[in-house]
């Protein structure tokens, strides 16, 4: 059941969701959106992340990527889907896509053509359970 402070807090969310998908190419800071929906900056990500289930910046990055890959599938070059994003530059582009696809832009837009990707057996026992290294390192004179 929403009480009369729920459904403010609800509807503040909702308004600062608003903002954040309608000014997303200027990439809004934590202080901007606080303040459009009449909040300090503490108050409001701890508002939000409670709401959201993620931080206001953190939902600004999936935007972001979201946004990006479909700006790739169009064959855009970098510097245009950086710039389309509301990027500074090509080097935030490629950090975002690093940390959120573990693969470069680029690689993203050739769908991952000539990445390898290396498996571990985790069936086998590693030197954090039994307690030794299977090798062991020397310094070299």
């Amino acid at each position: 059941m929403f009480t009369e402070r729920t459904e403010h807090d609800y509807r503040r969310v909702e308004k600062a969701i608003e903002f954040i998908r309608d000014q997303r190419d200027r990439q809004p800071g934590l202080g901007e959106i606080a303040a459009h929906i009449h909040l300090s900056p503490y108050h409001f990500h701890r508002l939000f992340t409670r709401w959201a289930g993620i931080s206001p910046k953190k939902f600004l990055q999936y935007l972001n990527i979201r946004y990006s890959r479909e700006l790739l599938e169009r064959n855009l070059s970098l510097e245009e889907v950086a710039f389309q994003t509301g990027f500074s530059g090509t080097g935030r582009l490629h950090d975002l896509f690093v940390t959120f696809e573990g693969m470069t832009p680029d690689q993203y837009r050739r769908a991952g053509a000539g990445i390898t990707i290396l498996l571990a057996d985790t069936s086998l026992p590693s030197p954090a359970r039994t307690g030794s290294a299977p090798c062991s390192l020397s310094k070299m004179r």
